[in-house]
């Protein structure tokens, strides 16, 4: 249920779950979206109205490709003087809100309705184009008005107010998922609601205060996901945890101690409220933020709170706690949605905006970056799969988050239901299971928008680890080098690998003892994990079978875990600092690499390395330009200190292309052979400062050259 309704603030209801017929309550949209009569439009308008109609009542056709049919609306700025006309307004509107029309070409604009025999457009031009090379909207059908005929409910949208939660729409859909699967959390993936969690803050609606409440009880609430932002807002704490129990106490505080609760969580509590929901979790009320011995507990049990919760509300407007929830009580104020409507007699139709802009600040020249939906986090599997594990680290370290205290804390609770399939756990971010792999994040090459740097006053971030930036990453690595981690060695026509060099081991927060991080390297398989089984295919390559995963096969084998996770210990446990000794030299960073032979766009931060003497070594990415203490040399003089992690080969050139940038480069040693093979070393460049180095980004130096260097052992000391 929870995962269901989590959107409901943010559209509330963009189709029906119903498959009967909803007629909008009269009242249900405002003055300017109000049915159309067809007293309201103009000759074209009406026209168009029987356009629609007509489209509709033809049968479907058997044939493939259906001939478009298309019917002239004008120019847009005729539609926009016919001011009496609520129709015109509708369509001119709809197109300059959306961004398929601008005001300035407003009179140069003209504008078609057109049917391919499945959807309608809204096609706009310029004079002197093509409707072909301009194309508007695609227009969704809503439930016809004014007794038009409606043949199938269940492919119409829904008529929407913006400025109204539909509070009885949200009922059916609860009701919907209480007939389907029932309201119990017993469906839910287990993944999600393991953990040790014994017991809830709530607050209890009815009676105004916070109660506790087992787990084990499965009580129904209601949580809130917002963004807190910089307000200042009532917060449980130790000394206040006593009167916060008390029947009416949130009124009482807020109304006679000045404690403010903000808009987003009392809109919130309202909506709940109307849905007939008891309870109540919002974290600031139901964790008490100074007790650093219960706050832990929950942070790293967040996934649990939200999976177990009945519905969740995502309030995904503002930027803070005070912007309030659209739409319910009192607010006017219109909601966040990016689609608008088109008014014709009998018909509106809504637009579609899946595929707009999601960085609306990237540079001219640059390729679109289409809008990214987030997957659940009930996707996960309980085995180490690291393409869902970089989808939700690329999902989550594009978003900004109002204190980077909090980066840690933030990611707790994905970090406890990773922790399930990632059996030794993560550290700062990153899977010990694959951890020299998982060095090998790299900021997003094909952006011009550089890696920004989290700056906590209370805890240090490593440099080593993504947790520490902010921005759009490149994971490729992992997800094409992880599979093959465990693959038998002793192949040499296997088409990747990677080994690791160095033996990394955590440093704790007090006493002096290391901790290697072990890989559980199992190499050619002569012993496996317990559990395990192989099997020999008709080609003699093996796939391993595991008794936890019955339908599955595997690859190569790896360590499984038993039972719920414990709290992942590392944000108090262990220090931001790694400890290795590695192989070291120096390189030249060359000119950048800008354009590519077979790349369509621009690279940004790559540059060639080379040696003192000029010739080809690799490749080399670049991070950030700063430690969190103080800056690095501003100066540069080109030579990098590099350390190398890990040895790699590849064979299969095609699977290569896209992620081995260097393959195809003319001075790369196997570029006149394609398909022979790639051997080179991933490398660390870093930076010392005051006897701890730092990681300023990632390299490739070709297995040939770096062999031929002269390299020596060295301590490193990682921040």
């Amino acid at each position: 249920m929870g995962q269901i309704l989590s959107r409901i603030t943010q559209r509330c209801g963009y189709k029906t779950i119903s498959p009967k017929q909803r007629q909008p309550q009269s009242n249900s949209l405002p003055a300017t979206k109000t049915n159309t009569s067809n007293a309201q439009c103009c000759e074209k308008c009406q026209e168009a109205g029987e356009f629609i109609k007509a489209q509709l009542s033809r049968p479907k056709e058997n044939t493939k490709k259906t001939p478009d049919r298309s019917l002239p609306v004008g120019h847009l700025s005729l539609l926009r003087s016919r001011t009496d006309y609520k129709s015109c307004q509708s369509i001119v509107s709809a197109l300059l809100e959306t961004g398929h029309a601008s005001a300035p070409d407003i009179g140069q604009t003209e504008v078609q309705l057109r049917f391919d025999g499945i959807n309608f457009y809204c096609d706009v031009r310029l004079v002197n184009e093509d409707f072909d090379e301009r194309r508007g909207p695609m227009l969704i059908k809503t439930e016809p008005v004014n007794g038009a005929e409606c043949s199938d409910p269940t492919s119409y949208g829904r008529l929407i107010d913006f400025c109204r939660v539909d509070i009885g729409l949200i009922r059916e859909w609860i009701d919907a998922c209480n007939h389907l699967h029932g309201p119990s959390i017993s469906h839910i993936a287990p993944t999600l609601v393991q953990s040790q969690l014994p017991w809830l803050y709530l607050i209890d609606l009815e009676r105004e205060s916070l109660v506790r409440v087992s787990v084990s009880a499965e009580p129904q609430y209601t949580a809130l996901s917002y963004v807190w932002g910089r307000v200042e807002m009532l917060k449980t704490t130790k000394e206040n945890l006593n009167r916060m129990q008390q029947p009416g106490a949130l009124s009482i505080i807020s109304k006679f101690e000045g404690h403010h609760i903000p808009n987003t969580i009392s809109d919130a509590m309202y909506l709940a409220s109307q849905l007939g929901v008891k309870y109540f979790w919002t974290d600031c009320l139901c964790i008490v933020q100074d007790d650093e011995s219960t706050k832990g507990m929950f942070i790293n049990a967040m996934a649990s709170i939200y999976a177990r919760a009945y519905f969740t509300i995502v309030a995904g407007e503002g930027s803070d706690g005070n912007f309030g929830i659209s739409g319910t009580r009192s607010y006017l104020k219109p909601r966040n949605i990016p689609f608008r409507y088109m008014h014709f007699p009998g018909y509106s139709m809504q637009t579609e905006n899946m595929n707009e802009l999601s960085d609306k600040g990237a540079a001219v020249g640059t390729p679109e970056i289409r809008k990214e939906f987030p997957g659940f986090i009930s996707d996960i599997p309980s085995w180490p799969n690291m393409v869902e594990f970089a989808q939700v680290v690329l999902e989550y370290n594009k978003r900004n988050l109002t204190f980077d205290n909090d980066v840690l804390a933030a990611y707790a609770g994905v970090t406890t239901i990773m922790s399930q399939a990632f059996h030794s756990g993560l550290h700062f971010g990153l899977p010990e299971i694959f951890f020299d792999i998982a060095l090998l994040w790299e900021a997003d090459r094909r952006l011009p928008q550089p890696l920004r740097q989290r700056s906590p006053t209370e805890t240090k971030l490593p440099s080593w680890s993504w947790v520490n930036l902010k921005g759009f990453l490149f994971l490729d690595i992992w997800t094409s080098f992880c599979p093959d981690f465990y693959k038998d060695t002793s192949n040499l026509r296997e088409a990747k690998e990677i080994q690791p060099l160095v033996t990394w081991y955590k440093t704790p927060r007090l006493g002096e003892v290391s901790r290697p991080i072990e890989y559980q390297f199992f190499g050619n398989h002569s012993s496996m994990p317990p559990g395990w089984s192989s099997k020999a295919g008709p080609k003699g390559d093996l796939t391993y079978s595991h008794s936890s995963f019955s339908d599955k096969t595997f690859t190569y084998p790896f360590p499984v875990a038993i039972g719920p996770p414990a709290y992942n210990p590392e944000t108090t446990e262990y220090s931001q600092i790694l400890l290795c000794t590695a192989k070291r030299t120096w390189l030249v960073k060359a000119e950048p690499i800008e354009r590519h032979p077979w790349l369509e766009h621009s690279l940004y931060g790559i540059h060639h390395l080379r040696t003192n003497d000029g010739v080809w070594a690799g490749v080399l990415s670049n991070d950030r330009p700063c430690t969190p203490e103080k800056s690095f040399t501003d100066a540069f003089d080109g030579h990098c200190e590099l350390i190398a992690i890990s040895r790699a080969r590849v064979r299969n050139w095609k699977w290569a292309k896209p992620i081995l940038l260097e393959w195809e480069l003319d001075e790369h040693p196997s570029c006149d052979r394609v398909e022979e093979l790639y051997e080179f070393y991933n490398v660390l460049w870093i930076e010392w400062v005051d006897g701890i180095a730092y990681r300023r980004g990632i390299g490739r130096v070709s297995g040939e050259v770096w062999e031929r260097l002269e390299l020596e052992e060295v301590d490193i000391k990682l921040g």
